[in-house]
């Protein structure tokens, strides 16, 4: 559908504003970001951490790379059972879309490859923006509820580290209590989603409610984007995405328990899980590549729970944010010049998304 001259007014107004709420975000990620790698160095001895990383040991990091590589097969794969109800999508655009968001997240500020992603496949499959926008959406919920899940397990059924101190024993207090809020909370709104989305009385009225107090193209808008959420009406399809979450989940925590072999760490493989929650909270801070987010949180989870040495965990959390990081950064750079797009054109993408309406701009 083309555009009516009103419409590109109104999204041109909109995508100007948009980059430059974008731009302040960088900016002022940049600066998160500096800070928390001045706390994250300050008490290191930097040609120790370089003597650390250098004795590695090799296989074990190249072995964590893989599972990098596998974790992005798995999302891929569950990305498309989030989109069932909307479209049967081929693998290889869920995967080529999947890699290149995560390198314009990775070397970009504001997060753009969550709404890069959505829109690459909304185009090349000829899906709704809104519903794929929405199925990302979900996928995060799914995402917080396997790893809040899998922390529970572990506090639940394992035994907590030894010989914690003081900071310890706050830092898994914390955990503790913010996950068991976390997860009821979204149970909780998990269950109300699911609910509303199966009655089709509340369906309707809901419908209703959005045509009367929004515009048509608002209003249009948002009927995609619950359709996109249609997956929560099928309780064996949000089994399946479910335990694929989970899956997915336990090989990003296997990825971390390699690392632990790789710097002789005689720590317990389920040491992992609370780390990668822990990991999970620090790169909610808005740091470009999750760059002084993720190396603090790393360092905060080794040091305190673990009693693991400054200098080791300072060198083991460099090593780990370039295995999280680095592999699919690298090949999404690949795939997103094989498209013959330009990292400036990704995030054109991805700011214009957070302003467009979806209905009357050609998406």
């Amino acid at each position: 559908m083309r555009a009516s001259l009103p419409s590109l007014l109104l999204l041109a107004t909109r995508g100007e504003s948009v980059l430059s709420s974008r731009k302040i975000q960088g900016a002022v990620g940049v600066a998160v970001s500096l800070v928390l790698l001045w706390l994250f160095v300050r008490r290191a001895d930097l040609a120790q951490v370089l003597e650390i990383v250098r004795a590695a040991r090799a296989g074990y990091v190249a072995a964590a790379v893989g599972l990098v590589l596998v974790n992005q097969l798995q999302r891929a794969a569950r990305w498309g059972l989030i989109l069932r109800p909307v479209a049967r999508v081929r693998f290889w655009p869920r995967l080529e879309s999947t890699l290149i968001g995560w390198s314009v997240t990775t070397l970009l500020p504001g997060r753009l490859g969550e709404l890069v992603r959505p829109v690459l496949l909304s185009r090349r499959e000829r899906l709704s923006a809104s519903a794929t926008i929405a199925s990302v959406l979900l996928e995060r919920a799914f995402d917080a509820l396997a790893v809040l899940l899998l922390l529970a397990a572990y506090l639940a059924f394992l035994p907590p580290p030894p010989a914690l101190d003081q900071e310890g024993r706050a830092v898994l207090g914390a955990l503790h209590g913010a996950g068991l809020v976390a997860l009821a909370v979204t149970i909780a709104g998990g269950l109300l989603l699911a609910v509303g989305l199966r009655s089709d009385a509340v369906r309707r009225a809901a419908d209703a409610w959005t045509r009367r107090l929004l515009p048509d193209r608002v209003a249009q808008v948002a009927r995609r984007f619950v359709d996109g959420l249609a997956g929560l009406r099928s309780p064996l399809l949000v089994g399946r995405i479910l335990l694929s979450s989970l899956l997915l989940w336990l090989t990003i925590a296997a990825t971390y328990a390699l690392l632990f072999r790789a710097f002789r760490l005689a720590l317990p493989v389920a040491a992992a899980i609370p780390v990668v929650a822990i990991l999970v909270l620090g790169v909610m801070v808005p740091t470009p590549g999750a760059i002084g987010s993720f190396h603090k949180a790393a360092q905060v989870a080794l040091v305190s729970l673990w009693r693991v040495d400054n200098d080791t965990a300072v060198a083991y959390a460099i090593v780990g944010h370039a295995v999280a990081f680095l592999p699919h950064a690298l090949i999404g750079l690949l795939l997103l010049a094989r498209a013959g797009l330009t990292l400036e054109a990704a995030r054109r993408i991805g700011s214009e998304a957070g302003a467009m309406d979806d209905a009357g701009t050609g998406i």
